[in-house]
């Protein structure tokens, strides 16, 4: 392996195609009522539909280290303080699956090559990962729960009835809306895609708020890896569910909803679930663990767990505190380090209280780093404060 791959990766000016299209909707529509038809079973779908919001965007430019920083941050576990580990495994375990080069995003012959179960697996976690970027990036959507968190505390009062679950339940605190995301991924052809935006009208459920009146929206987003170009497909289930069956099918009697009695609760756990997230996300695990117990999502021992040592990282004029350590400790004399940090402001808030964390970062979206983006492809920030940085090469 050669420090010139991971450089070329990096420095690569990358793009991927975005189609929310009317046409795919209808085709996707056709999908769910033939595989209705031909399987004799209900088929509780919605009705897919082009998502405003993208309708006039065709294309969308990242940096691999915005992916791998997504797919780190996404991917990492809610009950184990596992951040570290999940920061890391993104770059070492994908970075060289990126062919490098200005264009299109490719997967590297490597990739190509690897086995089904392997292949299968860096399809569904690059699919979780540029989910995840289109959210931040055009929804503005900084906080998320994986369903299993977002489901797992009584206090809730969660209903949800059907199967299979959801990937991930995301706010953007501007708008006061919630997401529901499924996240599909493939490195076949469009149709296997269509397939997939089909099983997940299925999945995603409908949220409803018996006490307030509160934007909610279900997105199926499915991102294609084919040999010369990716492309990322976008489907929203309006809230007018309609189901698409063939004539001999009989109408499905449960409903797949979420009743959420108190709006404020769910809010204030998956602003809990940010907090515990971005203090992970710097090393300070032991802090991390004192809200996860509260949650209820904690499986280590306090008493088990250790803050990293504390370091702190400058970029365009933002104080960046968190930890490094080795990306490849075997290799280039461990000269190539990853810092994963926090937005100084934004890690102290998050100490703190969710108001706190909450006032924090809408603070630091207003930042001059903010204000003018970069393209440095070494570095990565979210809208969250959580930042990704290689060193050393």
């Amino acid at each position: 392996m050669s420090i010139t791959r991971l450089r070329q990766t990096l420095e690569s000016k990358l793009h991927v195609s975005v189609d929310s299209s009317a046409g795919t909707a209808t085709t996707v529509a056709t999908r769910i009522a033939t595989h209705a038809q031909k399987t004799a079973k209900a088929v509780n779908a919605k009705a897919p539909a082009a998502v405003q919001t993208l309708q006039k965007v065709k294309t969308f430019d990242l940096r691999a280290i915005e992916l791998l920083r997504k797919i780190g941050q996404l991917t990492t576990p809610s009950s184990t303080n596992m951040a570290k580990y999940s920061s890391s495994w993104a770059t070492r375990r994908y970075f060289w699956a990126i062919e490098p080069g200005d264009g299109s995003l490719r997967l590297s012959q490597d990739a190509r090559q690897l086995d089904f179960h392997q292949k299968t697996l860096l399809s569904d976690e690059f699919g979780i990962g540029m989910a995840g970027l289109i959210m931040e990036k055009h929804f503005e959507a900084d906080c998320f729960a994986d369903m299993s968190a977002a489901l797992a505390d009584p206090k809730l009062g969660l209903k949800h009835e059907g199967q299979p679950q959801p990937d991930y339940l995301m706010w953007n605190k501007s708008r006061g809306a919630y997401f529901v995301v499924e996240c599909k991924g493939c490195q076949t052809n469009r149709s296997t895609a269509l397939d997939q935006l089909r099983r997940g009208m299925e999945q995603v459920p409908t949220i409803k708020f018996t006490d307030a009146n509160r934007s909610t929206m279900s997105l199926v987003i499915a991102t294609v890896l084919e040999r010369t170009f990716t492309t990322v497909m976008v489907l929203d289930p309006p809230e007018d569910e309609r189901e698409f069956k063939g004539e001999m099918i009989s109408r499905r009697t449960t409903e797949r909803e979420w009743v959420v009695p108190s709006e404020e609760k769910l809010l204030e756990r998956m602003l809990s679930l940010q907090r515990s997230h971005l203090l992970k996300w710097s090393g300070q695990n032991q802090t991390a663990a004192r809200i996860d117990e509260q949650l209820e999502v904690q499986r280590i021992g306090t008493q088990e767990l250790e803050n990293a040592t504390i370091e702190a990282q400058g970029i365009r004029g933002e104080r960046f505190v968190g930890y490094r350590f080795a990306l490849f400790p075997e290799l280039f004399r461990g000269k190539v380090i990853l810092f994963s940090g926090v937005q100084s402001d934004v890690l102290d808030a998050a100490r703190g209280s969710n108001t706190e964390m909450q006032q924090a970062v809408q603070q630091f979206r207003n930042s001059a780093l903010f204000i003018r983006p970069s393209d440095d492809p070494y570095w990565s920030v979210g809208i969250d404060g959580a930042c990704l940085q290689v060193e050393g090469i």
